[in-house]
């Protein structure tokens, strides 16, 4: 008995072609790809050494605002000087309004 072969279409042939040109490519590109990834893995190295610089740099500098932690210690040193102030006014000011008030009352009640 022969062995009977039907032969390939030719839209099969090139389809089988182009399948044995796909695994030459990735069978030459086995050897250049450890070095390949490598290099990739030194990268994300650098940068991930940056984007650990940049945060420091931000958590250390307030946020990248521009304003040093020194300025804002005396930004909040003053801030609480000012509410105090602001505190002690408002109480003057009630005192002032209820003295006011009681003097109107016994001039009122005199005439």
């Amino acid at each position: 008995t022969t062995a009977h072969r039907n032969p390939m279409d030719p839209e099969t042939t090139k389809t089988v072609e182009i399948l044995k040109n796909r695994v030459a490519a990735l069978e030459a590109s086995a050897l250049t790809f450890a070095p390949t990834q490598e290099a990739i893995q030194n990268e994300q190295r650098k940068h991930l050494l940056q984007l650990r610089a940049i945060r420091d740099a931000v958590s250390l500098g307030g946020g990248g605002s521009g304003a040093s932690s020194k300025e804002l210690e005396d930004l909040r040193t003053e801030n609480e000087l000012l509410k105090k102030k602001s505190e002690k006014q408002e109480y003057r000011i009630r005192h002032l309004i209820a003295s006011i008030r009681e003097v109107q009352g016994q001039t009122s009640s005199q005439s």
